[in-house]
């Protein structure tokens, strides 16, 4: 994100990455033929977050934990899949 919270009008996108983002006067200049031009429209846009707060450590460490308290034999185990990723 810009330090000085500019606005911009459009944003020309070729193979999938922004290549300009500006006043649409601009990004229609600077657009190619196989550019696609998304008019923003007064809306917003920001980075994409898939997961924006995890601890790589504690979530793959989780991740291999068994909760095996309520089963007594490895058939139950793998009955309840009560190990995390477990296909049974």
């Amino acid at each position: 994100m810009h330090a000085a919270r500019t606005w911009v009008e459009s944003l020309a996108v070729t193979n999938g990455r922004i290549i300009v983002a500006g006043p649409d006067a601009r990004v229609t200049m600077l657009a190619g033929p196989s550019t696609k031009i998304v008019e923003l429209g007064g809306r917003i846009v920001l980075p994409a977050f898939h997961d924006s707060h995890v601890h790589l450590m504690e979530g793959g460490v989780d991740m291999s934990l068994c909760n095996v308290k309520s089963v007594l034999t490895p058939r139950e185990v793998l009955a309840e899949q009560v190990c995390s990723g477990a296909s049974g």
